[in-house]
């Protein structure tokens, strides 16, 4: 009965699935973790202790069932039709999910301890749980061949959370659903990061690329392609996605200027408007600097002339990783005025990476241009 009134009641508050399962140790996780921690692949965007992960009672003593809920966040394609426009990952084009699902998870939260007399603790995203785990525990999707949580529903284009509970509730069964002999998300994968079902290299991942700080190994910039934040590619080719529910949620619908950012007006915009266009976004809270890198390599991918001159003042810039990335973008583009501003640039240079970078630049363009390459 308590649980039925506790899925009507996070109904009322807009949440789209529910589920519970038992507040245990993931040992199979945990082994999961280990091996990835002990392989290199751990990255800094994780929580790093992985006890804290995989013992729910380390985060809350006397738990013994975990709720996780699960929102949709799937609206139209809002794309520009013209302009050099970067893209965000759905995730990112409405107001920031720790928000909206952070504020509905409160209220549920609070709601059982008024009711029941009971201790809660929310977590959304940011906390030690896993994610992924736990929603396929509760039952409220399965694990897709690209590691997402797949729900019949919803697709994967749901944002997850979780609060653990000191009551001791039905638990739900796991759905025994899979992905079946598709791989078109392995196929997808930019930079092969998929590269067997259901195992992730995080550190090849687009989306871990364009979080990460400091300069993008170059191996993976002509990959990204004009993506500053996140990537939606192995979503996308899901067959499951395809017709899914759209989410009811007026927060997650796009605003144009931040969906699909203008590049040239990224690369130059300043703390304030940064915080205009992305403050309340899940992209938001990695910085202007990250997002103005990933800028920069799109423009570079893009290869459009009438960039070049933006690009060129960013060597200037105060922060290595910007003047570093400008360079590689103008070696991408190419032409005279691009090669005269790397040269200028180096010989006022003293960052050591940022030289390496308008030297491999400068060397690839001083053959192209002495052989009539196209002039910018």
């Amino acid at each position: 009965m308590l649980k039925k009134v506790i899925g009507q009641k996070a109904a009322e508050l807009g949440i789209d699935l529910l589920g519970f399962s038992g507040a245990r140790e993931l040992d199979e996780v945990k082994r999961c973790l280990v091996k990835r921690r002990d392989e290199g692949r751990q990255t800094s965007l994780e929580w790093q202790d992985i006890e804290l992960r995989v013992n729910p009672r380390l985060l809350l003593p006397g738990a013994n069932t975990i709720i996780t809920a699960a929102i949709s966040y799937f609206t139209a394609n809002h794309a520009r039709t013209s302009g050099m426009c970067g893209t965000l990952s759905r995730s990112a084009w409405g107001t920031d999910y720790h928000r909206v699902l952070g504020s509905k998870l409160k209220a549920l939260a609070q709601y059982i301890s008024e009711s029941t007399g009971t201790t809660t603790k929310v977590f959304v995203d940011t906390g030690p749980p896993v994610d992924r785990a736990l929603a396929i525990e509760a039952g409220l999707g399965w694990q897709g061949k690209n590691c997402a949580v797949i729900s019949p529903d919803y697709g994967s284009w749901i944002f997850v959370g979780h609060i653990y509970t000191e009551l001791e509730l039905f638990h739900d069964r796991p759905l025994t659903r899979e992905c079946g002999e598709c791989e078109l998300c392995l196929k997808a994968c930019p930079t092969g990061a998929l590269g067997e079902p259901y195992v992730l290299d995080p550190m090849r991942c687009v989306s871990y690329l364009t979080q990460m700080k400091g300069f993008v190994p170059n191996e993976y910039r002509h990959l990204m392609g004009v993506k500053v934040y996140g990537c939606d590619t192995c979503q996308e080719v899901c067959p499951v996605n395809r017709d899914v529910k759209p989410s009811q949620i007026s927060d997650f619908y796009p605003n144009q200027a931040s969906a699909r950012p203008d590049l040239l007006e990224l690369i130059q915009i300043n703390n304030r408007g940064f915080k205009a266009l992305f403050g309340q976004t899940a992209a938001g809270w990695r910085g202007r600097t990250v997002l103005q890198r990933n800028a920069l390599i799109a423009l570079g991918n893009l290869k459009n002339p009438a960039a070049v001159q933006p690009i060129a003042a960013c060597l200037t810039d105060v922060r290595s990783v910007i003047r570093g990335h400008a360079a590689w973008a103008l070696g991408q583009i190419g032409g005279h005025i691009s090669l005269a501003a790397l040269l200028q640039a180096i010989e006022r240079e003293t960052d050591p990476v940022v030289r390496e970078e308008l030297g491999a630049a400068i060397h690839g363009l001083e053959g192209y241009v002495s052989k009539g390459g196209v002039s910018t």
